[in-house]
């Protein structure tokens, strides 16, 4: 039988060193992390606004005789996606309200990426429905 001793002293230099190394290793690991996530909620908020801007095109293709029309587009759109603060989300609509014509909603939503504490990635997402107007 081994004794004890001498192989805890075999394994004591490999402990040590995969502990350096995880050690080295392990900021990397967290950047790569922190960005997977970062970067998975940037794609849920614009998944966001894009269900805002159809529900707000569809709702300004059915509103053309509602005379607050281009309201209801925007409240719509802002009701449309509940996870995101509505008054940072920026609603246009442009159309002729002619019955066949196109309705276009625009919606903008600022997004930071940061990781870390460190801001890498500041843009408004935008993202443009197009509809056609209803008799």
């Amino acid at each position: 039988m081994d004794n004890p001793i001498e192989q805890q002293q075999d394994f004591t230099p490999e402990r040590a060193q995969a502990t350096v190394e995880f050690a080295m290793i392990l900021p990397i690991l967290c950047v790569i992390l922190f960005a997977v996530v970062e970067f998975g909620m940037a794609f849920w908020t614009y998944q966001q606004v894009s269900a805002a801007a159809s529900e707000g095109a569809r709702r300004a293709a059915v509103s053309r005789t509602a005379g607050d029309r281009t309201t209801r587009a925007r409240d719509s759109a802002r009701a449309a996606s509940p996870g995101l603060t509505a008054s940072s989300m920026n609603v246009t609509t442009t159309s002729t309200w002619v019955a066949g014509d196109p309705v276009t909603v625009v919606v903008t939503y600022p997004e930071d990426i940061t990781i870390m504490g460190k801001q890498l990635f500041h843009k408004d997402l935008k993202v443009t429905r197009t509809m056609r107007v209803e008799q």
